[in-house]
């Protein structure tokens, strides 16, 4: 009875051994044969099919190298309708094959090198990648399909280059991104986490005088979006930001500064000249996507402790809800290279209510006060001014106060404000008029 039991048991060991080797033995052949350039070369050709029954265009793959049972390299690839639109040197993905045939699949590093993308406007102002994949026709074994969970744990980005050119927003000149570099890591789940650890690349458009210089550092996990960190630099401006955006309560905070930022930089698309001047900058956006507050100083010898803040209700048509300015001693003769020469001591701007694109549907309050303004050389104390603009009606009562003077006052009616010939009614009053006491220039003298 032992023997025969001792007997079943070697028996049991031999066929267990006889189908591991088996199985071993299946592994290392399909491992070898998934090496072999017949391999390569069918896997290619299935990769260009696939592809090509999507796509507006024509994939098409130099090589295909690498074993195929844990890693694939492609090379010399290409995507083509009528003109090159994308080219890449290599692209590689290193992956856990069993993984396919679980729930979650597992793919431990995606690289791509060398990737050149030729963006262009059509007629129609689309652009031609957007174009790039078909429209699918039929959805509905997609929809009840369960989601696809995957785990990307390196995506690695090196040498990304691109030009645009898009007659609509840049007619005279072609936008180019270059030396793109990147390193991300992704997850779906039954939520998506993706992380930029870095992101870097330089921006050239005919325009700039130098090109410009961007990285940052971002994540999304769930519903919230954070920019731990935005750089954009030239030689003479440097930019930095951080943003936190909820796309669930539609919350978002904004914060970015500059140190400093050269007015030149922006020159070329202004229709004007401006100084060769530096500003410290802060801005802050804080609220939802329906209903912000937007708020910005400034701090500079032509506009110290200069800070502005505007409310605005996004939620059907563009209104602005507040605003107001806060500042002491604007140059504004400085900013403009004296074109508009005028300066002010104090100034203090405040609106509230609603400012509407459709000024008859506005219902505001606004009023100022500027101290010590002169425009070339007239000179006031103090010029104060209230009102309302509401049913198309503006009405404002303004109080100007001369350097050796008694104020004069002016009533301001303007009903029809928004209609083609608008209605006016001006009333001023002021008691002995002296022009010459506005000023300082000796050769004035009107009573």
């Amino acid at each position: 009875m032992a023997e025969q039991k001792q007997h079943s048991n070697h028996k049991a060991l031999k066929v267990a051994l006889i189908t591991l080797t088996i199985f071993v033995g299946i592994q290392l052949i399909a491992r070898f044969i998934l090496t072999t350039d017949i391999v390569h070369n069918f896997v290619k050709g299935k990769i260009e099919q696939l592809a090509n029954d999507q796509l507006n265009g024509t994939l098409k793959i130099g090589a295909i190298d690498g074993d195929l049972w844990k890693e694939i390299l492609l090379t010399n690839v290409t995507i083509t309708n009528e003109a090159e639109l994308l080219s890449a040197d290599t692209l590689y993905a290193k992956y856990e094959i069993w993984s396919f045939l679980k729930d979650i699949y597992q793919i431990n590093s995606i690289k791509a090198v060398g990737i050149q993308a030729l963006i262009s406007e059509r007629n129609d102002t689309t652009f031609n990648l957007q174009q790039l994949i078909k429209d699918k026709t039929d959805s509905s074994e997609e929809s009840l399909s369960d989601p696809i969970k995957i785990n990307i744990q390196d995506i690695v980005l090196n040498d990304i280059n691109a030009k645009i050119y898009s007659p609509s927003y840049l007619p005279d000149s072609v936008l180019s991104l270059n030396n793109l570099t990147a390193s991300a890591t992704y997850q779906q789940m039954d939520e998506v986490a993706f992380s930029l650890n870095s992101l870097s690349f330089i921006i050239e458009e005919g325009r700039l005088p130098e090109p410009i210089k961007l990285k940052t550092v971002a994540s999304i996990v769930g519903d919230q979006i954070t920019m731990q960190e935005l750089v954009i630099e030239t030689s003479r401006s440097l930019l930095k930001a951080k943003a936190v955006v909820n796309t669930m309560d539609s919350t978002l905070n904004v914060d970015a500064s500059t140190l400093p930022f050269s007015l030149k930089d922006i020159e070329p698309y202004l229709d004007a000249e401006l100084p060769e001047e530096e500003l410290e900058m802060s801005l802050s956006v804080s609220g939802t996507f329906k209903q912000m507050m937007v708020k910005v100083s400034v701090d500079h010898k032509f506009a110290p402790n200069l800070e502005l803040h505007a409310g605005l209700d996004l939620s059907d048509a563009p209104t602005l809800t507040e605003f107001g300015i806060l500042g002491s001693g604007l140059d504004i003769a400085g900013f403009t290279n004296d074109s508009i020469p005028a300066k002010v001591g104090n100034i203090i701007v405040s609106m509230n209510g609603k400012l509407s694109q459709e000024i008859p549907n506005s219902d505001i309050n606004w009023g100022f006060t500027f101290m010590n303004v002169s425009y070339e050389q007239y000179k006031f104390n103090r010029v104060i001014g209230s009102g309302t603009l509401k049913n198309d009606d503006l009405l404002g009562k303004i109080i100007i106060q001369p350097q050796y003077q008694e104020p004069m006052t002016v009533n301001s009616r303007i009903y029809g404000l928004s209609s083609k010939i608008p209605r006016w009614d001006v009333k001023m009053d002021f008691k002995n008029l002296n022009v010459s006491q506005w000023t300082d220039a000796s050769d004035i003298d009107t009573k």
